[in-house]
């Protein structure tokens, strides 16, 4: 699975811009972080194989700034135009109006996205490394903690904990 986090190791990262990531196929999963402020048109338009967009902020706005070159041939397209995925935001937040989902693309389905589920572990903070990892196989049952206070970051796989992770990466075929 190809997944892409948007600056997750960069607070300074807060851009998106035109194209980026224009008919990347074989992208999967995109995690915008909250530090990103705008996303450009075409940003993402085209990724076919993306099937989750998950927003951690603000809705960032769109920046409709197009290079002179492609101004005929990209009116009116929008970051995420040709992209049937489901796109996540947090619960309750107030900014994601459903003029602002539409002007993203209006193929997205949107889905609220509660609390994060990380919140009962004792040892993933925010700021670890890790955290948007933790996150990510912890909301899809990939992986559920040592037990419902411990996620157990530092703690050795052992090989059938691994294969539990296979197993499950692959829908518990």
């Amino acid at each position: 699975m190809l997944q892409f986090a948007a600056g997750c190791d960069s607070k300074e990262f807060k851009n998106i811009n035109f194209g980026t990531f224009s008919e990347c196929k074989s992208l999967q999963e995109i995690v915008i972080p909250e530090n990103v402020e705008s996303i450009g048109n075409d940003a993402f338009s085209k990724c076919t194989g993306l099937q989750s967009v998950i927003f951690r902020g603000n809705a960032p706005e769109i920046n409709h700034k197009i290079p002179l070159y492609y101004r005929e041939d990209y009116k009116g397209v929008k970051p995420f135009s040709g992209v049937t995925a489901t796109a996540y935001y947090p619960s309750g937040n107030q900014t994601y109006t459903n003029e602002v989902k539409w002007a993203y693309g209006s193929e997205l389905r949107w889905k609220a996205q509660e609390a994060s589920e990380l919140a009962a572990f004792t040892d993933v903070n925010s700021g670890d490394w890790y955290y948007e990892a933790a996150g990510f196989v912890s909301s899809r049952g990939i992986m559920t903690g040592m037990n419902p206070s411990e996620f157990g970051p530092s703690v050795k796989l052992s090989r059938a904990q691994f294969a539990t992770i296979l197993y499950r990466m692959e829908s518990e075929p």
